[in-house]
């Protein structure tokens, strides 16, 4: 799970361009193929089975105004599992950057 948490916050910081982001809950299911579906836009109960579940939340690390938002943002990512009937957590924190629209 350790090398699965930080995926899982760049796939979120590659969408980031709320100036106000809420917190992301979803989850991460291996495909056939071997790839990962990494989703947090599903409706409830939709995850197809899958293993990891996480949740990620936003802190503003900068000072934003009305006239420009935050861009700096602690990222902390909680993502669990249920490995051999025992539940287990990662957490994986990162400062991440919001985009700006084009």
């Amino acid at each position: 799970m350790a090398w699965l948490a930080p995926r899982v916050a760049a796939a979120i910081q590659d969408r980031l361009y709320d100036s106000s982001p809420a917190p992301i809950k979803g989850y991460v299911r291996e495909l056939e193929d071997g790839s990962l579906l990494i989703d947090d836009g599903g409706k409830p109960g939709a995850d197809g089975g899958a293993m990891y579940r996480f949740e990620a939340t936003f802190t503003p690390i900068s000072q934003g105004s009305s006239a420009v938002p935050p861009m700096c943002f602690h990222l902390h990512v909680e993502l669990s599992a249920r490995i051999i009937g025992e539940p287990q957590v990662e957490t994986y924190d990162t400062v991440v950057l919001r985009k700006l629209a084009r």
